[in-house]
């Protein structure tokens, strides 16, 4: 149901001799966790605008009452044109399903998730949606996830109790605006973000300005 330019399309799926199989539109490019790797740190506006076209993908799917749950750059792939596709809603759940795992069962990626989800996946809604593609713009912005350990459980405990760093203090080029930002998209608790994505592209949007106003730094 869900069509979108940010969403990777879905041709055909069916049973071939008990061989389950889905056919997806091909996109020809690499997912961002390639770019990452291969570039560094991002410039600030265009990892802004990678970010909303995500934030864009996940509008779409706001409105039909599906949440995506495993935003991770290895699920955003990049066209040749440097069009964001968004694949992979294989942990999506849609408002009238009842359940597709266990609650508590862990689910999405250790680096992204959301305090609630990682606490109870049943309750991901879409602002734990917008707090992984935050951790995601971050990775972006700095070359390193906000949270880092040993191990995944380690993680998920910084996810759920620490305060995201300063950005700023990592990349001093960017404006204090991005820090405020950073806060307010991954707070703890789920009503003290940014409600629905268009708030969050508003945000973007003003994030963008602000970097454009910016005197070119020496």
């Amino acid at each position: 149901n869900l069509s979108d330019p940010h969403i990777v399309r879905i041709v055909d799926y069916g049973n071939d001799n008990n061989m389950h199989f889905i056919v997806m539109e091909y996109i020809d490019g690499q997912n961002l966790k390639y770019h990452m790797i291969t570039h560094g740190p991002m410039e600030p506006l265009r990892a802004l605008n990678y970010t909303r076209q995500i934030v864009e993908g996940l509008d779409t799917a706001y409105k039909q009452g599906v949440v995506h749950r495993d935003i991770k750059p290895q699920n955003i792939l990049i066209n040749g044109k440097d069009v964001v596709k968004i694949v992979d809603f294989g942990l999506a759940r849609s408002r009238e399903t009842v359940t597709l795992t266990q609650s508590n069962v862990f689910m999405g990626t250790a680096y992204y998730i959301s305090p609630e989800q990682a606490e109870s996946g049943r309750s991901a809604d879409t602002r734990s949606d917008l707090y992984s593609v935050a951790a995601v713009l971050f990775e972006m912005l700095t070359g390193k996830p906000p949270f880092e350990g040993e191990t995944a459980v380690d993680i998920v405990i910084k996810h759920m109790n620490e305060k995201v760093s300063s950005i700023c203090r990592i990349r001093p080029d960017l404006p204090i605006d991005m820090d405020i930002f950073m806060q307010k998209a991954m707070a703890k608790s789920p009503a003290d973000r940014y409600a629905t994505p268009q708030e969050f592209i508003a945000a973007l949007e003003q994030l963008q300005e602000r970097i454009q106003a910016m005197p070119p730094s020496k």
